[in-house]
């Protein structure tokens, strides 16, 4: 990706990163629909370009510190940085993140939704109204521009380029091959760049509203995103944001100092204990426990450059500060018990 990044630089400061970013406690909710800003009018200060990404629960508030954290160390480009968050996720993790100078937009994924309430009683993957919250990133029509982010991706480089990628109403998102050798599988939503169009969040409802209950717990937000922008994306450089599984599996294959993000996609997260018990990887993945911990350690020393504190030498001793783990993961962890807890 090559474009003159500086060239359309916002001229005032923006929420969330970049070198002139301002700290402001932003926070917006949307009830069935009532969210609503004039397209091309900037977010809350005017920036007209965003990076974002979304939360369902608690429980990831430790890769959405990071990822910020990361995304922020390396910006030369102020630009404002978005969580959605849906209604499972508490008050107090909220202000939290107000804390760190963000936008934050709280989504209630089941507001006069009858369909999606009778979800969560049916699959786990529906409880937070993730899949829902993630197709809302299309509703902010205010920027001109966006890149959407995982919460388990973080940076090691910057990530302005990722602007660079083309979009347009007949290409409209810019997304990483989900394979390395066959670009007919499709694409990897855990990354991609789009303009948000409130026609296209209208046609995902629908498309996705008219299937029927078995196929709506049988499809992942990836599939389905495939299958309604096929023949209709750009492609970014798969080693641009890699997952690290690939990394492992095709070490050969990858320059290292190309690669400016990682997708830690799939459990264990770097932010559980688990990490270092071969049992919490799917099978298969276990008995590459020793490949993955570079990794899971890099992640950890941009947690440790984030609370500015030091690194303990053992890695048996990293562990997330009270107010990063609201879930007491840590707290409750016994290294004796390991997968049984």
């Amino acid at each position: 990706l090559t474009c003159d990044t500086y060239a359309t630089a916002e001229e005032q400061s923006c929420i969330g990163v970049g070198p002139r970013h301002v700290c402001t406690k932003s926070f917006e909710t949307d009830r069935g629909g009532a969210f609503e800003h004039a397209p091309g009018s900037g977010g809350p200060t005017g920036c007209r370009e965003a990076y974002l990404t979304v939360m369902g629960d608690d429980g990831f508030l430790a890769g959405v510190l990071i990822l910020l954290h990361t995304v922020r160390k390396y910006a030369y480009v102020d630009r404002d940085f978005v969580v959605i968050v849906s209604t499972a996720v508490t008050q107090p993790i909220i202000e939290r993140l107000q804390e760190e100078c963000v936008r934050v937009i709280q989504v209630d994924p089941f507001y006069q939704n009858e369909l999606a309430q009778q979800l969560v009683a049916k699959s786990a993957r529906y409880k937070s109204g993730y899949w829902v919250i993630k197709m809302f990133v299309w509703r902010l029509e205010e920027y001109s521009k966006l890149v959407y982010i995982d919460g388990d991706v973080y940076f090691r480089q910057s990530a302005d380029e990722l602007f660079c990628s083309p979009v347009s109403p007949k290409v409209p998102i810019g997304v990483t091959p989900r394979s390395s050798q066959d670009e007919s599988a499709g694409f990897n939503a855990g990354m991609f760049v789009y303009q948000p169009n409130r026609a296209t969040y209208e046609g995902i409802m629908q498309k996705f509203l008219s299937l029927d209950q078995d196929s709506m717990l049988a499809t992942s937000e990836q599939d389905f995103l495939n299958a309604y922008f096929k023949g209709r994306y750009n492609l970014i450089p798969i080693d641009y944001v890699m997952k690290h599984r690939r990394m492992v599996k095709e070490s050969k294959s990858w320059d290292l100092r190309r690669v400016h993000g990682y997708h830690m996609n799939g459990n264990p997260k770097p932010w559980s204990p688990l990490w270092r018990s071969a049992c919490a990887y799917p099978d298969g993945h276990g008995q590459f426990i020793d490949q993955y911990e570079s990794f899971f350690v890099e992640w950890w020393e941009y947690y440790y450059d984030y609370v500015q504190k030091a690194m303990p030498a053992s890695h048996a001793d990293f562990r997330l500060e009270a107010a990063d783990d609201p879930t007491g993961v840590f707290a409750k962890w016994d290294p004796a018990k390991g997968c049984d807890q």
